[in-house]
């Protein structure tokens, strides 16, 4: 996917610009079952994104090849969360949840938790949706 298309998709997504993180955001994240979707950085690579009960995979494919978690989300309530990954220096973020869509930004703990649902300035951007049970 070209960056255009990447930008075009993220604005489509998130908004018209970037969005401020306000003291309204009460509800915590729900993350339990499945979740996919796309992740973006700064270099421009697109990784497919899976969660899993809160466990986070990456794959450069396109799909999600390995089961295993390479970080785990936790939630700190009010809209931020925080990465845990398995080697010191964990990710801050924020979130925005409307049912089964997810929005999320991190970047490295050093910087500081992201203010706007953007990209730059070192910041990793992901959109899931929840994967519905199977009947």
């Amino acid at each position: 996917m070209s960056t255009l298309a990447i930008i075009l998709a993220v604005g489509m997504v998130i908004g018209s610009g970037p969005e401020k993180v306000t003291g309204e955001m009460e509800e915590n994240l729900h993350l339990q079952g499945d979740w996919v979707g796309e992740s973006w950085g700064d270099d421009g690579v697109v990784w497919q994104v899976k969660l899993r009960d809160g466990d986070l995979c990456f794959s450069s494919g396109k799909e999600v090849a390995s089961p295993l978690p390479v970080a785990f989300i936790v939630d700190e309530g009010h809209g931020r969360f925080r990465v845990d990954w398995p080697l010191p220096g964990d990710s801050l973020g924020i979130y925005k949840q409307e049912g089964d869509h997810l929005v999320m930004c991190c970047r490295d703990g050093h910087q500081g938790r992201p203010t706007s649902f953007r990209l730059g300035s070192g910041q990793l951007l992901l959109i899931l949706n929840r994967v519905k049970p199977r009947k």
